[in-house]
């Protein structure tokens, strides 16, 4: 008798276990109650958006001053009309060297 026992008990004892496991899986509902006026206060600053900023305008002259390119660049014509600095900065060529013929 007593050898019929044990498996019921240990069958009994495992359950148990396994429903103990499983109810520490239940979900969390102790969750706080929800601050319902802030919720809507930020729904209607979302709907009706940032408040209007002035935006300060620039002349256009000063626009257009700053988009086109200045065809007289001074910079650029002293060195490339300075024919004693072109001479000065040039990089001449080098011959390539000629490969060796011949055996080996």
């Amino acid at each position: 008798m007593q050898k019929s026992f044990r498996p019921l008990l240990w069958g009994t004892v495992g359950g148990l276990l396994i429903l103990a496991a499983l109810s520490g899986c239940s979900p969390d509902t102790s969750a706080p109650d929800l601050n319902q006026d802030a919720r809507d206060e930020r729904i209607r600053q979302t709907q009706a958006g940032p408040p209007a900023t002035p935006i300060a305008l620039v002349p256009e002259a000063t626009v257009l001053a700053m988009a086109t390119p200045n065809t007289t660049d001074a910079i650029c014509l002293d060195c490339h009309s300075n024919e004693e600095l072109l001479r000065e900065l040039a990089v001449e060529d080098e011959e390539p060297e000629s490969l060796s013929s011949g055996p080996g």
